[in-house]
């Protein structure tokens, strides 16, 4: 099973091209944004469409930035460095054992729920990936 390094940015605007994602360091969708602004809530945020179907697939990590990046940024996190300018969050997802994913940016430490599976992965980023995982942050 092939790892997706996904990207996604918001430039914060409700501009035509204000969303982006971006596949393996390259940009794959754009479009408008329907809201104005994110909210700080308590609220968990899930890899997952719901309680029932869980992301089955490889994950290097997951980081969390309160800006966006540019495409140079994006094609080095993809590269396997994390940029630490305004990084909120990252998850390396390299727990051995229990239900923790470690926030190694912060103190947001989040729970891995529905049944985690470590599996060597073949980059060097980051030595390890969770896969069929949902964690919540």
């Amino acid at each position: 099973m092939e790892q997706l390094v996904v990207t996604a940015t918001w430039d914060g605007t409700t501009d035509a091209n204000g969303m982006k994602m971006y596949f393996d360091g390259v940009l794959k969708y754009q479009d408008q944004a329907t809201i104005a602004a994110i909210q700080s809530t308590a609220t968990d945020i899930t890899i997952s469409d719901n309680s029932t179907y869980f992301y089955k697939g490889l994950m290097r990590g997951v980081t969390l930035y309160n800006r966006e990046l540019t495409v140079a940024e994006i094609l080095a996190v993809y590269n396997g460095t994390v940029t630490r300018t305004g990084l909120v969050g990252e998850w390396l997802l390299n727990e051995k054992t229990g239900t923790t994913a470690f926030d190694s940016a912060g103190t947001n430490n989040g729970t891995h729920v529905g049944g985690v599976s470590l599996v060597p992965t073949r980059t060097a980023a980051s030595g390890r990936t969770a896969a069929g995982t949902r964690t919540n942050v």
